[in-house]
């Protein structure tokens, strides 16, 4: 009777650890969605230079639809101003296009990072983590991305900002 008992007990902790890991699957699954690309840069601790581009190359997208390009920031608090402005350029590269040079579009993102009271709009605590959108896009099977970040601040060097990311999904 007790080796009974024993058995039903480890088939049900058996069940509920499997049932446990499908569950988690399925949220690190969900969790990543139409995400197509996701890539940051760290930025020099001495600040980011305004000559600096930072370049990021998003591989062929695999089916055609509207794409949404979101910037990530993420600050410290030695950051000195309330926002920042980047320039953000990006240039399809497909198949359907001919040979000859397209015009890159150009975003001038304006990145508010503190509200009128003071607060930080990001979340997080030693870095703010800020998400801002920039375009969307419509691409071809097999079209590739590149996409160019500066900043246009007055200031020359910008302390403060330790990465700089590029979050690329497909709007379904």
């Amino acid at each position: 009777m007790v080796d009974a008992v024993r058995k039903m007990g480890r088939r049900s902790v058996t069940r509920r650890l499997t049932t446990l890991g499908c569950l988690v699957v399925c949220l690190l699954t969900a969790c990543w969605g139409n995400k197509v690309y996701n890539q940051y840069q760290q930025i020099p601790i001495a600040g980011w230079e305004r000559n600096d581009t930072l370049t990021f190359c998003i591989p062929p997208v695999a089916e055609d639809g509207l794409y949404n390009i979101d910037l990530g920031l993420r600050t410290t608090g030695s950051y000195p101003f309330q926002g920042l402005t980047l320039i953000v350029e990006h240039q399809v590269i497909g198949k359907h296009q001919s040979g000859t040079l397209m015009k890159v579009p150009v975003d001038t993102v304006s990145c508010k990072l503190i509200d009128s009271r003071g607060h930080a709009k990001g979340h997080g605590v030693n870095y703010m983590q800020s998400n801002f959108h920039v375009t969307t896009l419509s691409l071809h099977a097999g079209d590739s991305l590149r996409v160019n970040v500066r900043h246009d601040m007055k200031r020359e060097i910008l302390p403060g900002i330790s990465d700089l990311g590029v979050d690329f999904r497909l709007l379904k």
